[in-house]
């Protein structure tokens, strides 16, 4: 029961506190208006500024407690601020030096220009200082400046908009005061204006009653004269009288502009608030959009790295899947890469939509054969088209020459839309057609794909376009996708000065009409940065050359009797990897190695430009973001260093930055994750000049062996031919090759009596020797080749990969001729 009775007491205590801090904030609000309407009664009573200002210092000491207050009003004729009332009086030198240092730092300007409390430090002891300008609508009348005391309760807006209050209407009573003052000096003026006529008058009569009393005669003139005066005096009078209605006119006047001007501040200070919500509300929105960009480009940077792994190990082990003969894991693998390229597709279409709503990318026009950009993509949709068992074709009513426009994003344009065609056709016709048109006085490109699938419901066309939309439901369960490429496409279409239509019959197919300017920089388009490559992908085919899904049977490596022997390096090029990602640095190196490279690999810009100054590499790869020196920071200072300026760097990065790496001086740009064929087409790009020495290929089968040089010699071999064990003697007494391609099985020899008989010749024994056989070698023959074969191939087996890394591999054998 104490208990309750103490619970009940302690809630009591809290309600009587609760309703004394009500009734404290009641009393100060009481006290405020209380306060104002006395100044402004005060104020209105007294007309002299020093009392004005005398009667604000005493009311604003009611509302908080200053150590220090000071008026200063502004002098009319030198327009300075001169101190005008101090309280205490005593801190007048005091006051005038604080307010000395407002003016030095430049606070006391910046107050004027407010037209609300200003709230300063003034660097003595930590006071605390509130500077507010005493401003009507016509003119700045004066400035507050007041030291708060120690004690007084905290600056807020309880505090400053009373202050405000009593400041503003001391503003308005200065801006009274001096109206009045003027009235007053105006009556002076005219009053003694009519002292002064009525003197002259008094003088003029004071003549009259002389010249009367001189003649005496003319009494009658001077009654008539008389009465002139006194209807002079009269119209005087009227006038004065006139006059003083006027100047209770401009009183009254001045009073209606006195309250025009309150309603002008009250209309002010709503618009000022609505000014400032929208600034606000602006200010929220470009900070959502920037971090939304921010947000999309950190997604894409942790999605892109773990892609980059993904897609790199995935082929990396399909290799090794196609090498251990285990198809099961190979088409596992397949799916893993066809999911990866997927999610990577779906990713780019939405860095793509969120740049194009950005107004971030920008277009680079350049002229172009229209046929070969076609051809190309062809090259990418083929695959596609025989995987839904579709046909597809190019029509071109004429030869279509070259436009000028950005040819990565027309390219992307026609991927999208025949991705779409073949991906909802199966087992129909995809058809793209080209022709030139003229429109008035331009030429324009059209381009029309048309299929036979499944088609759009006539109301759905005409939201097609729209950004996350797909024809209807079903349609993104079966087929899958963002709804993202079209909206994308139709935005680069109106980007590149054209547009985008379509028509479509339900069940029949459909037909979109794409039409470009044939010159698009002279249709005013914009044109900037080079936006980022999207590449074709997949092995290039050759009709006999197995293709890279084939399953390898045989092992890469050479037979265990054939391993090359421990020595120098071979002579190969040397590329340097800079990357921060232990996963980016061993694909690279992997991935390199095949083709014939040394690799070594640096952790870190600093390493990166240690290493490079002591192997001096034939290529380097870059990151851009990495910890400590990033990658902008070594390319400069790679370029910078003339032992170093002329080596090639390949900038591999998340980033879309293109045009400041070639500004720096890199030489290709590849983003991730990482195409391994654009990398391996940059790679043979910035090769070393391959050795004049020739590879003879020695193959009886004639479509083998044009196969195989044709891929030979595209990739910058100089090639030699035989068709049988003599005529490659007959060759090779010509000219010594650097390497040998043989078969094992001739028409006049086998391979191993080719090998025997190239022994016994001392300028043949160092030439290696690369077989490439259909026949399963038994473990007798095998052993017969040891130390005369250097590398094996077996035919349906190997991938064009395989066969270029091996010729790289040997032709840089040590102890070879090239080495």
């Amino acid at each position: 029961m104490t208990e309750d009775l103490k619970a009940a007491q302690e809630k009591q205590e809290r309600r009587i506190h609760y309703l004394e801090k009500l009734a404290r904030s009641n009393l100060f609000g009481l006290d405020l208006l209380a306060s104002l309407g006395e100044l402004h009664h005060d104020a209105s009573l007294a007309g002299d500024p020093d009392k004005i200002l005398a009667l604000s210092l005493g009311h604003l000491k009611r509302l908080t407690r200053f150590d220090r207050m000071a008026f200063f009003r502004v002098d009319d004729d030198t327009s300075e601020f001169l101190l005008a009332q101090v309280d205490p009086a005593d801190a007048r030198e005091r006051m005038r030096r604080e307010v000395d240092e407002q003016i030095d730092n430049g606070n006391f300007a910046w107050a004027v220009r407010q037209n609300r409390p200003v709230v300063v430090a003034t660097g003595r002891k930590g006071k605390t200082m509130i500077l507010h300008v005493l401003a009507t609508r016509s003119r700045v009348r004066g400035m507050f400046a007041g030291i708060l005391a120690d004690e007084a309760q905290a600056v807020n807006e309880s505090v400053l908009y009373p202050l405000s209050i009593i400041l503003q209407n001391t503003a308005n009573a200065l801006e009274g005061a001096a109206l009045y003052e003027l009235l007053t000096q105006k009556n002076q003026a005219l009053e003694a204006k009519v002292s002064e006529r009525t003197r002259d008058l008094e003088a003029q009569a004071e003549k009259l009653r002389a010249e009367i009393s001189r003649r005496a005669g003319t009494e009658e003139s001077l009654q008539a004269r008389t009465r002139d005066l006194e209807e002079q005096a009269e119209q005087l009078k009227a006038e004065i009288a006139s006059r003083k209605e006027a100047e209770n006119a401009l009183v009254e006047r001045t009073r209606d502009l006195e309250a025009q001007t309150e309603k002008l501040k009250e209309e002010i200070a709503y618009r000022r608030l609505a000014e400032e919500s929208l600034e606000v509300a602006r200010e929220e929105a470009v900070a959502g959009a920037r971090l939304k960009s921010d947000f999309i480009a950190n997604v894409s940077h942790e999605f892109r790295t773990p892609l980059n792994a993904i897609l790199g190990y995935g082929e990396i082990l399909k290799f090794e899947a196609e090498k251990l003969s285990r198809p099961d894991l190979v088409e596992d693998l397949k799916s893993i890469e066809t999911a990866g390229r997927h999610l990577l597709g779906l990713i780019n279409d939405i860095l793509d939509f969120s740049k194009l709503q950005a107004g971030k990318i920008e277009l680079r026009h350049e002229t172009f054969s229209v046929e070969t950009l076609v051809e190309d993509v062809m090259t990418t949709i083929r695959p596609l088209a025989r995987r839904n068992d579709n046909r597809i074709e190019v029509r071109y009513a004429e030869p279509p020459g070259t436009m000028t426009a950005d040819p990565a994003r027309v390219r992307q344009v026609l991927l999208n839309l025949l991705s779409n065609a073949n991906k909802f056709t199966e087992d129909g016709e995809v058809a793209l057609e080209i022709c030139r048109r003229q429109i008035g006085e331009a030429d324009w490109m059209q381009f029309t794909v048309r299929d036979t699938g499944i088609g759009i419901a006539p109301e759905k066309i005409l939201t097609l376009f729209q950004e996350f939309t797909q024809g209807e439901a079903t349609t993104t369960r079966k087929y899958g996708g963002t709804g993202l490429g079209l909206a994308i496409s139709h935005r680069l279409c109106q980007m590149l000065g054209g547009d985008i239509s379509v028509s479509s019959d339900r069940g029949r197919g459909s037909v979109f009409t794409v039409n470009l300017p044939v010159n698009a920089r002279e249709a005013g388009q914009p044109a900037g940065q080079p936006v980022e490559r999207v590449s074709a992908g997949g092995e290039e085919e050759l009709e006999l050359l197995p293709d890279e899904e084939a399953v390898a049977e045989e092992p890469e490596s050479p037979p265990p009797e054939s391993a090359p022997a421990s020595g120098p390096e071979p002579a190969r090029d040397l590329l340097l990897v800079i990357d921060d990602d232990q996963i980016v640095r061993d694909l690279v190196r992997r991935f390199s190695e095949r083709e014939g490279y040394r690799v070594v690999t640096a952790d870190s810009g600093e390493e990166g430009l240690r290493l490079a100054r002591e192997i001096a590499p034939n290529i380097i790869t870059l990151d851009v973001m990495m910890p400590g020196l990033d990658g902008w920071t070594v390319l400069k200072q790679l370029k910078a260093d003339s032992a170093l300026a002329k080596i090639p760097v390949v900038m591999l990065t998340i980033l879309d930055e293109k045009d400041r790496a070639c500004q720096l001086g890199a030489s290709e740009y590849l983003v991730k994750p990482i195409d391994w064929e654009v990398f391996f087409d940059v790679l043979k790009k910035h090769r070393t000049t391959y050795p004049e020495t020739p590879l003879l290929v020695v193959e009886d089968d004639i479509a083998n062996r044009k196969a195989l040089c044709r891929l030979l010699k595209r990739e910058g071999w100089h090639v030699m031919e035989a068709i049988h064990g003599r005529s490659a003697f007959r060759i090779m007494e010509r000219e010594t090759p650097g390497l040998i391609l043989l078969d094992w099985m001739l028409p006049d020899m086998n391979g191993e009596e080719f090998l025997d008989q190239m022994s016994e010749d001392p300028r043949w024994r160092s030439v290696p020797v690369l077989l490439v056989t259909a026949k399963d070698l038994s473990e007798a023959e095998q052993e017969g080749l040891a130390g005369k074969v250097d590398r094996v191939l077996k035919k349906g087996h190997y991938t064009r990969s395989d066969l270029l890394s091996a010729v790289s591999k040997l032709m840089y054998k040590p102890g070879s001729r090239q080495s």
